[in-house]
């Protein structure tokens, strides 16, 4: 107690240096929370980058000329599909099919809407759920499972005179290249599917037709395997989970068998090319790593800068005070309690001005309270070390000494 109110009769008595010296301590500490603050926004922005600027893979063939009507191997597709660094993933392969079942040799006057199987409506472009009139109790995810459900066009269903929950026979047919990539289609399956949604008009899905009906892909797989039929994807996309592992996915997609798009390649319908638009992503990264980096690098300076601050106030102030020191002394108060009272005295100074910077930063909307919090912890360590190092010296004077040369 008797050390807080010497300390506080100093101060008070020494008001142009208190003043002062609280006034250097909010400046200080305003830089740097100022400092700290802009060094976590760099590396918030850093996390942030990937939902700024997302970074997409598109499997295409090899020369890079086409990105749809692929045959993409079922081992490289389930490797996207599974991959720990991959989301979103959207697939399908196309389809033909037609109401009802028919002799193959009849399929011109039956075969006469286009479908799709696919894992997801993002694979639609222009589709959106409000453009699906689902059956109650279903939802987008259905096209996930390997349930004989369906969605089907409007036009389709006024047309047949079927609704939402009916169900309905239909023979399918797939794609497959034959002679030099030309296209042919073929039976795939005869079954009934169940209609869970209703589609309106909604533009196109990866290929040049909108399809009448979308089957979840994983049905379509298991009718592939039933027919005993090699099964390939005919486009296949994604988004990167996680931009800043970007080397560990290129190594894992590399190990599927993908290759880098060559415009020397010759055309093909084999899906063996993967495209990742990561440019804009990796230069922004970069720039944000090097930002961060070279503040990194700053702040031991920054924190001796501090503590060498903290070491001249209290020296210059104490340097004129030496007389006070010596008289108190001289007055019985040992080294310990004369120690403590000048520490008292500048901690209560060095606090007042490190909450000054901290409110004014705060209240300026320039940083916020976590890392105001750590700037404080950090300027007061320091600037404290540093008059800890000042008053040592002071505890070397000799009394008399200093009286002597008073007088």
């Amino acid at each position: 107690m008797f050390i807080l109110q010497s300390a506080v009769r100093n101060a008070c008595r020494n008001k142009f240096k208190s003043i002062t010296g609280v006034l250097i301590c909010a400046a200080i500490t305003l830089l740097l929370s100022l400092y700290m603050a802009n060094l976590e926004n760099n590396c918030q922005m850093l996390q942030k980058l990937p939902e700024a600027i997302p970074v997409t893979g598109t499997v295409s063939n090899l020369c890079g000329m086409q990105e749809t009507g692929l045959q993409i191997k079922e081992e490289r597709m389930d490797g996207i599909l599974n991959s720990e660094y991959v989301k979103n993933p959207c697939t399908g392969v196309r389809l033909m099919a037609g109401i009802g079942e028919f002799e193959p040799e009849d399929w011109a006057n039956h075969l006469n809407m286009y479908s799709s199987g696919t894992n997801n409506l993002l694979a639609v472009k222009g589709l959106t759920e409000e453009n699906v009139e689902f059956m109650e109790g279903i939802g987008p995810d259905f096209l996930k499972t390997n349930e004989k459900q369906c969605l089907m066009q409007r036009k389709i269903m006024d047309f047949y005179n079927l609704k939402v929950g009916d169900s309905v026979l239909l023979t399918v047919y797939y794609y497959w290249y034959w002679d030099y990539g030309r296209l042919r289609k073929d039976p795939l399956s005869v079954q009934e599917y169940q209609i869970v949604g209703m589609l309106d008009s909604y533009g196109d899905i990866n290929e040049a037709v909108p399809s009448d009906i979308l089957f979840p892909m994983e049905t379509i797989r298991d009718s592939y395997r039933r027919a005993d039929i090699d099964f390939y994807a005919d486009f296949c996309n994604f988004t990167v989970k996680d931009p800043l592992q970007l080397d560990a996915l290129k190594e894992e997609m590399s190990g599927l068998g993908f290759l880098p798009v060559s415009a020397t390649a010759n055309f093909s319908v084999d899906g063996n090319a993967l495209t990742i638009k990561d440019d804009t992503f990796i230069r922004s990264a970069q720039r944000a790593r090097e930002s961060i980096q070279m503040m990194k690098c700053f702040l031991p300076i920054l924190f001796l800068a501090v503590l060498f601050a903290g070491f001249l106030t209290a020296y210059l102030f104490t340097r004129n005070r030496r007389v006070e020191y010596a008289l108190t002394r001289l007055a019985g108060t040992g080294k310990k309690k004369s120690f403590g009272i000048f520490f008292a005295e500048y901690a209560a100074l060095a606090l007042m001005g490190n909450m000054a910077g901290i409110l004014t930063a705060v209240a300026a909307g320039m940083t916020n309270l976590r890392t105001c919090a750590a700037a404080m912890g950090t300027f007061l360590g320091c600037y404290l070390m540093g008059t800890v190092a000042a008053l040592a010296e002071t505890q070397r004077l000799n009394v008399m000494e200093v009286l002597t040369k008073n007088d």
